[in-house]
């Protein structure tokens, strides 16, 4: 949302682009409606450029989106088992889409079902110490480094 006024749906999408380096790219596809006079427009961006370091490429080769959150004027598809964020200004004309590694210590891509990486990592928006909103993570480790089942019928 936007104020009161505004607000917008999105769906994002990627892909791996055809030329010889075989960047990661994205469609977004937005939906902006006015609460007041009742406009809504559909506006699609084919395969914006995604703005990551290259060593984070492979990060974005098994992409799949476990949470959206919104933070000012961001969304955020999190990808909790890759341990990533993608940050865009959905209201933006020409928006731009960026990359944020998260500070995981060992990223889960396939070993864990969904259920069990919702339950021990969270990503939100909390107040600062200074009054602005602020993206955290949570990721809850055994000490161990076993993984146990979120239901407790795994190793203590």
């Amino acid at each position: 949302c936007r104020g009161d006024e505004e607000f917008a749906l999105a769906q994002l999408n990627l892909r791996r682009s055809n030329d010889e380096w075989g960047k990661i790219e994205a469609e977004l596809c937005v939906l902006r409606s006015k609460v007041s006079n009742r406009l809504h427009e559909w506006k699609s961006e084919k395969w914006l450029p995604i703005q990551y370091e290259g060593h984070e490429r492979s990060d974005l080769d098994s992409w799949r989106t476990d949470r959206v959150v919104p933070f000012n004027k961001f969304l955020c598809w999190v990808n909790y088992g890759g341990g990533g964020i993608l940050f865009c200004e959905v209201f933006k004309q020409k928006p731009n889409i960026f990359y944020l590694r998260l500070p995981i210590i060992a990223p889960r891509l396939h070993q864990c079902s969904l259920r069990f990486q919702e339950a021990s990592r969270a990503v939100g928006v909390t107040k600062g110490s200074m009054g602005c909103d602020e993206l955290r993570l949570v990721d809850v480790v055994s000490k161990d480094g076993n993984i146990n089942d979120p239901l407790g019928y795994g190793d203590n």
